[in-house]
Formats: C-alpha cells, sequence, structure tokens
C-alpha cells in the first residue's frame, strides 16, 4: 500500500487534491439500481444533472471516500430535492447523488447492493492497547510537567533556537521567520461565503456598470501599486495557511472617494486661502467632521435628518432607523424622543424582531418618521465670539412621562449658544413619579455640566454656572440634605450626587447656583414631549436664553446657593443621635493628610519617616515656654524619649498617629454613622476607631478580634495592601487574610486585585503565553 496525490476536477472545473491510499482491490463491481419513470421525468423538469449515468454497468469504484472528506465535496448552498419515490438528490460539486430509500419499500429490496471491504493496516502489532499507549506517549512528550518558570524558560530556549536557526543574512539586511506557533487553531478558508458575497454584489449592481466600474478601478489601481497581488487558485497550498475575505463596496456620494488629495493643511481663512493656488485647494468645501457635514466657507455645521419610509416595517427596521441618525451633542434629542418611545411601546407590544407591524401601528410609525424627515438647520461651529469675555454655563432640566432631558448652553451677557443634551426615555418596566423623574434630570444636566466645563475649561473663562428647573420639588430635596430625607434611596443617592458635584464645581472656584424657571421657558421641555422639524427648527432650543434674559427679564426667579457639607455637620453635632460619634472626633475641612502617602512606596518606610518627624517635633516642644508645652502635655509630643535610635515604641506611636489622621480626614461622620448600623464602631484607648462584632468571642489575635477601620480606596488603604501582598506576593485569598490581622478595610477585595493587576512580577509569572 502506497500513498499517491489524487487530482480531481468537479464539474466547475476546479481541481481538487485528495491524499489517497493506493490498493490493487477496493471492492466488487456492483449495477445501479434504475429510477422510476415520474422520479426520471421530475430530474428532466428540473434539468438536474447527477453525478452518475442513469443506467448501464458501473466500473469498479476507483476512490472509496471517508465520511470525514465527503463533507468537503457536498454543496450546501445549492438546493436539495426528495423525487416522487421519495429518495434525495444530495448536490455535490459533481452533480447530484442519489441517496434514501423509497417511500413504501419493504426490507426486501428487489436488488441486494453487496460490497465487500479490505482494509489494510500497515501496524506490524494488532494489539490496539498497545498503539493506544504509544499514541498517548507520543502526546505526553510535548507536555511539560514541571514548574511553571522552568517551562517558561524551556519554551525561550526553543524560540531563541528557531530563531538562531532560521536566520540569514541578505545583500539588504538579516531576516528571520516570525516565531508562529506550532500548534493553532485551524482557520478556515472561507471560501464559500466570499464567493456567494461576491455573487450578491454582482447581482445588486448588474443593472449599475458605473459602480462596477469603479469597483473594478479600485483594484486595478491597488494591483498597480503593489498593495494587492493576484494569487493563483491552482498552485498547491498543502502546509499553507489560505483565507478568503469576503469584501462588499461602500458608497457615499459625498465624498470624493475617487478622487482623493492629501492636502497638508486646509483653512477657512479667506487670506490664507487666497495664498493658495488653486489646484492645492480642495474641491470639496463641505467636508464632514466626525460625520458632520461641515461648510469650511461659513464655518458652520449642516444638520439633516433622512428617514426612509420602508413598506415592510418590523421592530428590527425601526432599531435600524433610530440607530443609523447620528447625533453626537444631541441636537435631535426633540425629534427622536417620540420615536425611541414608540420603539418602547412596540415591545410591550411583544413584537418579534422581523414581525410586520399592524396597519395601525405602521400608520403611526409613518406619522413620526414624516415629522422627522426632512429636518435641516444650519448651526454656527464657533460658539465664542470673544475669546477674552467671561461666559456662564446654563442648564435646563425637565421630565415627562415620557423622557428626561438637560441641556446646556454657553451664555454671555448678550449672547447664548447651544452646547450640548442628554435625554434618556423613562423605564417602562418599574414606572417612577414625575418628581423622581425630573430628580433624575436634574442629576444627568449635573453630569453633563461637569463633563462640559471639564473640556471647557482651557479655552474658556467660565465663571458662574447655573441649573433650572421646573419642579419646586426638586428643589426642595436640593436644599435639604441627603441624610435627613424621609424618600427612598432613589431620591436620596441623586440629591447626594448633586451635592458632590457642586462641591466639585466649587473646588474649581465657580459659582454654582440653583433656580425656578416657568414650564413655557424650560427649553429642556421640548425635549421630553417631542416636537416636528418645523416647530424645532424656530424653537429657543438652538440658541437658548442669554445672562441678561434670565437674571433680569424674569425667565428665572428664586434663586440658591446649596447649603455647605459643613453646614450640616454643625447641625448634627446638635442631634443627639450623633452625641456618640461626634464627642471625640469632628470631621474639620481645614485638617488634611499629615503625610502625602501618594508619594510613598512602602508602609514600613513611611512609618519610619513619621516617627523620625515625631521625634524632631519633641525636640522643638523641649525648648518651648511652660504655658504652651501644658497644652501639649496629653499628646505624644510631649513624651520624652531616651533613645538615640527608633524602637518599637516609636513605630507604634507613629501608626497610631498615622491612623488617627486617617479617620479624621476620610471617616465623614455621616459615613461613621452608615458604617456603625454594621460595623459597631467603637474607639479604643488610643482613639482608633475599631469593629467590634462577632469576631469578638473568638480565639483570634486581639487585634484580628477587633481590626481598626481604614477608608476604601485611599493611598494609606493601598500601602496597607501592599505591605500585606509583600515580597513573596501573597495571592488574593492570602493578602485578605493577612489584612484581617489587624485592619478592616471595606471592599477590600477589588483593592487586592487592583495591587496584584498592577505587580510587575506577579503578572510576569501568572501570564504565560496562552497553550
Amino acid at each position: 500500500m502506497h500513498r499517491h496525490t489524487s487530482e480531481w476536477w468537479d464539474a466547475e472545473g476546479k481541481q481538487h487534491k485528495l491524499r489517497v491510499y493506493t490498493h490493487a482491490n477496493l471492492t466488487k463491481n456492483f449495477n445501479r439500481g434504475k429510477l422510476q419513470e415520474k422520479d426520471l421525468q421530475f430530474i428532466r423538469k428540473k434539468g438536474i444533472k447527477l453525478s452518475l449515468p442513469q443506467e448501464g454497468s458501473i466500473k469498479p469504484p476507483e476512490v472509496l471516500i471517508g465520511c470525514d472528506q465527503l463533507w468537503s465535496f457536498i454543496k450546501f448552498d445549492a438546493p436539495h430535492f426528495t423525487l416522487p419515490s421519495g429518495l434525495h438528490l444530495v448536490p455535490t460539486r459533481f452533480g447530484y447523488m442519489v441517496s434514501g430509500q423509497r417511500i413504501g419499500q419493504d426490507r426486501k429490496c428487489e436488488q441486494q447492493l453487496n460490497t465487500s471491504v479490505h482494509v489494510v493496516e500497515s501496524f506490524e502489532d494488532h494489539d490496539p492497547w498497545e498503539r493506544h499507549w504509544n499514541t498517548l506517549s507520543r502526546e505526553v512528550e510535548k507536555e511539560y510537567c514541571g514548574p511553571e518558570k522552568e517551562e517558561k524558560a524551556r519554551i525561550n530556549a526553543q524560540v531563541l533556537e528557531k530563531f538562531n536557526s532560521s536566520i540569514e543574512k541578505r545583500s539588504n539586511g538579516y531576516v528571520v521567520r516570525l516565531p508562529f506557533k506550532e500548534e493553532y487553531q485551524h482557520l478556515p478558508d472561507n471560501r464559500t461565503m466570499a464567493l456567494y458575497r461576491l455573487r450578491s454584489v454582482l447581482r445588486k449592481y448588474e443593472t449599475k456598470p458605473s459602480i462596477l466600474q469603479q469597483y473594478n478601478d479600485v483594484f486595478q489601481d491597488q494591483l498597480a501599486k503593489n498593495i494587492l497581488e493576484e494569487v493563483n487558485e491552482e498552485q498547491e497550498t498543502f502546509g499553507k495557511r489560505r483565507h478568503y475575505l469576503p469584501h462588499q463596496p461602500v458608497i457615499t456620494p459625498q465624498k470624493d472617494t475617487t478622487k482623493f488629495r492629501v492636502v497638508a493643511f486646509v483653512s477657512n481663512g479667506s487670506e490664507i486661502m487666497d495664498a493658495v493656488s488653486a489646484l492645492d485647494r480642495s474641491a470639496n468645501l463641505s467636508p464632514k467632521v466626525l460625520g458632520i457635514p461641515w461648510d469650511s466657507a461659513a464655518d458652520n455645521f449642516s444638520l439633516s435628518i433622512k428617514v426612509c419610509m420602508d413598506k415592510f416595517v418590523s421592530k428590527r427596521t425601526i432599531a435600524q432607523q433610530i440607530a443609523s441618525i447620528y447625533d453626537p451633542f444631541g441636537w435631535f434629542i426633540p425629534l427622536l424622543v417620540k420615536a425611541k418611545h414608540f420603539q418602547q411601546f412596540l415591545w410591550k407590544e411583544s413584537y418579534d424582531w422581523d414581525e410586520p407591524l399592524t396597519e395601525e401601528h405602521r400608520q403611526e410609525w409613518y406619522s413620526i418618521v414624516g415629522d422627522m424627515t426632512g429636518f435641516h438647520k444650519t448651526v454656527a461651529r464657533k460658539v465664542t465670539q470673544d475669546s477674552a469675555a467671561t461666559y456662564s454655563l446654563i442648564t435646563f432640566s425637565d421630565a415627562s412621562g415620557i423622557a428626561m432631558t438637560a441641556c446646556t448652553y454657553l451664555t454671555s451677557e448678550n449672547d447664548s449658544s447651544f452646547l450640548m443634551a442628554k435625554s434618556k426615555v423613562a423605564d417602562i418596566r418599574r414606572p417612577a413619579t414625575v418628581p423622581k423623574m425630573e430628580m433624575n434630570a436634574m442629576t444627568i444636566g449635573a453630569r453633563l455640566t461637569l463633563n462640559t466645563f471639564l473640556s471647557l475649561k482651557s479655552s474658556v473663562a467660565i465663571k458662574k454656572i447655573i441649573f433650572l428647573t421646573d419642579s419646586e420639588i426638586v428643589l426642595n430635596w436640593l436644599q435639604s440634605f441627603s441624610s435627613r430625607l424621609k424618600t427612598g434611596p432613589y431620591v436620596k443617592n441623586r440629591v447626594r450626587e448633586v451635592h458632590n458635584i457642586v462641591v466639585t464645581l466649587k473646588e474649581m472656584e465657580l459659582d454654582v447656583q440653583f433656580g425656578y424657571i416657568d414650564t413655557k421657558w424650560n427649553i429642556a421641555d421640548i425635549g421630553t414631549r417631542g416636537a416636528s422639524s418645523k416647530d424645532l427648527s424656530t424653537h429657543a432650543w438652538w440658541t437658548g436664553y442669554t445672562l441678561n434674559s434670565i437674571l433680569h427679564d424674569g425667565f428665572a426667579k428664586t434663586f440658591f446657593h446649596l447649603k455647605e457639607e459643613k453646614e450640616e455637620e454643625d447641625d448634627d453635632a446638635y442631634c443627639p443621635s450623633t452625641v456618640d460619634v461626634n464627642a471625640v472626633t469632628k470631621y474639620d475641612d481645614r485638617i488634611e493628610d499629615i503625610l502625602d502617602l501618594a508619594r510613598c512606596r512602602n508602609l514600613t518606610k513611611t512609618l519610619r519617616i513619621l516617627a523620625y518627624v515625631i521625634r524632631f517635633m519633641r525636640n522643638i516642644i523641649r525648648h518651648l515656654q511652660s504655658p504652651f508645652r501644658s497644652k501639649l502635655a496629653n499628646s505624644c509630643f510631649n513624651r520624652p524619649s531616651q533613645e538615640r535610635t527608633l524602637v518599637a515604641s516609636d513605630i507604634r506611636e507613629a501608626h497610631n498617629m498615622l491612623i488617627r489622621n486617617h479617620q479624621i480626614v476620610h471617616l465623614r461622620p455621616q459615613y461613621r454613622k452608615e458604617l456603625s448600623k454594621n460595623l459597631n464602631l467603637k474607639e479604643d484607648e488610643e482613639h482608633l476607631l475599631r469593629t467590634y462584632g462577632r469576631l469578638n468571642k473568638s480565639d483570634l489575635h486581639p487585634m484580628a478580634r477587633n481590626p481598626i477601620l481604614i477608608a476604601p480606596n485611599t493611598e494609606l488603604s493601598r500601602l496597607i495592601v501592599q505591605d500585606a501582598h509583600g515580597l513573596y506576593h501573597r495571592g488574593t485569598a492570602h493578602t485578605m487574610a493577612e489584612v484581617r490581622q489587624q485592619y478592616w478595610i471595606p471592599r477590600l477585595r477589588e483593592q487586592v486585585k487592583k495591587c496584584i493587576r498592577s505587580c510587575v512580577q506577579c503578572q510576569k509569572m501568572n501570564n504565560l503565553p496562552y497553550r
């Protein structure tokens, strides 16, 4: 028995090569059964070409193909037929193959097909178990069961050996083979998909020869520039990778795709453009900037919406049409809000993705599309007329039963420009009340304002920010503190977030105010109810109101500032429920970290530095007058130390001082009250906050039974986790156990994982190449 390469040609003239084994005798001759007349008529009517002649004797089979090779010759994309007798016609690359059993045929067939197959084995031994273990041992030789470090060294040695063996010196330099992996997943050639994509493109544009000509010109141009090269499919491909890529044209008539010039710089300044030769100017005066048409001569954006009214309307087509409208700044929110609400309505009606809409719903969608399509608006790209002027950000927010909207404007004394808007449709699964949705809209506006200011602060001088809403309930909530609100967590969380954003803005020296505006003047109202193209084109949505109109013309009123967080804590000091927490340590904004821990990389070194600082302070205090020393009688600075070098007591005092300062700065009274409900916080004799829980009854070490509370995601918690991770690079569970021997840090696991991800040594050891 010998191995041989066999060449076949199918009905389309394509060559196929198979590696086969030759043998003198495969099977005996046999006659093919005759087809019934009704089957033959069906075949002639359909024009079906069979792989074998319809009658006559058959020569001995020349090739036996296993099922693993058979499926490569089946044409799955061709139609399958069932003959009237019940037989099946299976399409192959050599014609249709007849298979199956006739309807009503009993087990006693008229013709018996006897086939004898001679199996030839090339194994000298016939013990299947021995062959199994031999195969298994060969596979095991490719694996390695030693330590991971040695395995990596072994792999690196193999790569280096292949590098040295494949390097070659040529006239233009050195050439070396890429280190491809020996074992990789098989990549299918994808020829069928690419072929049918090509046929689909040809059918689609067969009536448009100009597009096909442009299609061909692109390939010819790339062939001429050696970007592509033509491949002969008849070449031998054994041992080589071959993959076909489907392609299709993307037609954008508004772009100059076939005539493209690279221009170093293009300006819309008339003086500069006049100095540039006409041959070097761009022929397209309306290019796109991030997908938005831009009139470079007038420096305006051209906004438009085009939605096709398809005859077939389903949930899928509606989602496609809504998603096809590019709206990066929220210009089209008033036009899209009704469409998005209608899309939600289709979910409530339980439509399938490709189920056609009823006539009533289809007409409703046509009405919505009619209000959107054809919209066109020109807006100025430049929103600041005077770079030296001082501007204000004014944000309007509103909500309805359909959606929540917030829009931000850049305003001066006599000018106003639209910047950006955000909206969110109401949740149909968990409907909320309108006041809660108004509060959510205010939160969306606060987030939008903060991000907008951070983007503009380097180029525009902004000194004031005003938030306007037509909900007096929301303004009342904002004037209260989240801890005192009797509402649920939905409102409390959003009030707290707005307060935090205001604090962030005030830290950047901004004047932040809140005010009430009547609904008829609230610009965001149109974004919650929707509008037609005609109404939106002339609405104040595009211009907003000037600062003079808002402050002096009566558009808005009852302006106020939010109370400082410090004022809430002063009031809480008089509440009986907060006396226990605020009795010893009271949060003060003036207290800061005694050390810049962001510059520290090691907890032990940090404690030693602080211990030396304490010793230095003792030496200074020792020379003060007695009245000043008496004020520090109970402090650690007044405790003399006789040792010249640092001792354990010095490190312990530095540790306690660092923890006390951390808890005062990072554990605010309100945060402590929330943690006390679950952790039972108490102060020890060193005035350190510890947790006294159920572990107090265990046999653990006293430090582990009552661990010290550390605020999460702080620099001190980072140092503690890094110290617990240690030189031995402990894993997640081991590091957490080490931390909890002395400290309690909320959300500890995520901080430990973050520490391990940032550890270079751990990443080198844990991230071996994919096998």
